[in-house]
């Protein structure tokens, strides 16, 4: 999966119109209800990543979520 097609995913994920690399998770309700949610996207779509929740508790951006799926850019 590339950058961009992440993106468009996690626009559909937090139910937004257009986010981009350094929208803030603050501003889109990224709590832990959303944590669950993107590692159940996670699980889906990357079921080799091996996803740990403390690490999406630590991440301020969305660029620090894409960080986190290795993906190609």
């Amino acid at each position: 999966m590339k950058n961009s097609e992440l993106l468009k995913k996690l626009n559909k994920l937090f139910d937004k119109k257009k986010i981009n690399e350094e929208t803030l998770l603050s501003e889109l309700n990224y709590d832990s209800l959303k944590i669950l949610e993107v590692l159940s996207f996670a699980d889906k779509n990357f079921p080799k990543l091996n996803l740990e929740a403390q690490k999406l508790y630590d991440c301020k951006k969305v660029k620090d979520l894409i960080k986190l799926f290795n993906i190609d850019r």
